[in-house]
């Protein structure tokens, strides 16, 4: 009788403890593929701002101002010229030689400049540093500068960058 026990207790165990696994295991799995069942795409993206000589983003990269006589009014813009929308972007407009004077300033997003001192949506353009933070640009969207340089022969370059951390959170696409 002892023999026939102990040679049954371990079987019995074995059998419980499948009894209890094999549920569980089943149960993960199907849960695992109804929330996975759907497929996901990558979707690839390039995020760029660049001055820009007309709205169109058609000569993307630094410009380069150089003042033929004193007191001379340049526009640009930054635009947005990649495929997806940025919550920032960082310009700087350098002085490269000549003299220094300058009065830079900016319109509202999507205006231009009607005069050097008001802008196509009849509001007066507001003042901008050397260098700083532009606001969120959706793609194709652009904001005017208006560039005085107060110095015959002066040069000046403007150029932008976009960093990681300013491009939009990412979604997820659904197929």
């Amino acid at each position: 009788m002892k023999r026939t026990l102990g040679g049954l207790f371990p079987g019995v165990v074995v059998l419980a403890l499948l009894s209890v696994l094999i549920p569980t295991t089943v149960y993960a799995s199907s849960t695992a593929k109804a929330s996975n069942g759907t497929a996901q795409s990558f979707q690839t993206v390039i995020f760029s701002v660049a001055p820009e000589t007309t709205t169109n983003g058609s000569a993307t990269g630094i410009i380069t101002w150089t003042a033929p006589a004193n007191n001379t009014d340049f526009y640009a813009y930054y635009v947005n010229t990649g495929t997806i929308a940025v919550n920032a972007f960082t310009w700087t407009v350098a002085h490269v030689s000549g003299g220094a004077g300058n009065t830079l300033n900016y319109c509202p997003i999507g205006t231009t400049f009607t005069l050097p001192n008001k802008c196509s949506d009849n509001s007066t353009p507001t003042a901008m540093a050397a260098s700083g933070t532009g606001p969120a640009l959706a793609v194709g969207q652009w904001r005017p500068i208006h560039f005085k340089i107060n110095s015959n022969g002066a040069v000046f370059t403007a150029a932008s960058t976009v960093s990681r951390s300013q491009i939009r959170l990412a979604t997820n696409t659904v197929a």
